[in-house]
């Protein structure tokens, strides 16, 4: 066999000039792949997902109570909150079932419809249900006394005026009395004064014994009129205990101890932004 260094050298030259092609397109394509691919995130990662729906479409609901307490949504695994802050979860469209404690034995719980594609904000309002509840139960106390005191007073307003209409009547019958009395006493006496002056022994004893009578029946007369004086004075004296429970009685209360649920739900469920935290 011939040697023909010439044709294998220009064999092998060629061999590495496709070699060397085939390595620059490679790179090349690489280089453009990787443009392209470089170029794709950098467009995906300017396509911002909206904050307030997850990727898997729940909406974001964002709970904030004013004290620390345990919270439960529709009975799932509990959450410790810290008072003051905020907590975000991811739910469901829908309703659910809020429900939150608290060890010293506050309650709260709520039916909250979360709507698609929005952002909605609880707050769990426990020391404001606390006081609210403290302040309902004393406006109760409050109306309770109020009605039982009013009751005493139209207990006490019967009372005095049945007095005043029993004492009038006694009145009135004392002054009736005192009347017949008094005239019966002077006619008498004007009898016996009669029989006295005839001058007869028997006319005479007869006349001091009608005088007499007489006598007894003006003095009936004026303890009829004393006794009627005496009403008159207890009359008064009621009448005074009348005004006096008047003048104390006051308008009736006319604040309303209960809220309804709906009042109750509309304050502290509100859908918006975070900043009316």
């Amino acid at each position: 066999m011939r040697f023909e260094p010439f044709r294998i050298y220009t064999r092998s030259r060629g061999a590495s000039s496709f070699f060397v092609v085939v390595v620059a397109s490679s790179v090349l394509f690489l280089a453009s792949a990787a443009a392209s691919w470089s170029q794709v995130s950098q467009q995906q990662s300017n396509l911002k997902l909206p904050r307030r729906v997850h990727p898997h479409g729940s909406s974001a609901v964002l709970v904030r109570s004013d004290a620390d307490c345990t919270l439960t949504i529709d009975d799932g695994r509990p959450h410790s909150l810290r008072a003051g802050k905020v907590a975000r979860f991811f739910v469901g469209v829908g309703e659910h079932l809020f429900q939150a404690s608290t060890p010293s034995a506050d309650y709260w719980d709520n039916v909250v419809t979360v709507p698609a594609g929005s952002q909605i904000i609880v707050r769990i309002p426990l020391l404001e249900q606390a006081d609210l509840l403290a302040d309902i139960l004393q406006k109760k106390q409050e109306a309770e006394v109020d009605k039982a005191e009013r009751a005493q007073l139209v207990e006490d307003k019967k009372s005095i005026e049945d007095g005043i209409s029993a004492l009038t009547g006694q009145h009135n019958d004392n002054m009736t009395s005192a009347q017949k009395d008094t005239a019966g006493g002077q006619t008498t006496i004007g009898i016996g004064q009669t029989l006295v002056n005839s001058g007869n022994d028997t006319a005479v004893l007869m006349g001091a014994f009608v005088y007499a009578t007489g006598f007894i029946w003006q003095l009936k007369a004026n303890g009829d009129v004393n006794a009627a004086k005496r009403n008159e004075d207890q009359i008064q004296y009621l009448r005074d205990q009348e005004r006096q429970l008047a003048d104390s009685e006051g308008p009736p209360s006319t604040s309303s101890p209960v809220k309804s649920a709906q009042d109750f739900h509309d304050l502290y469920v509100s859908v918006g932004p975070l900043s009316e935290f």
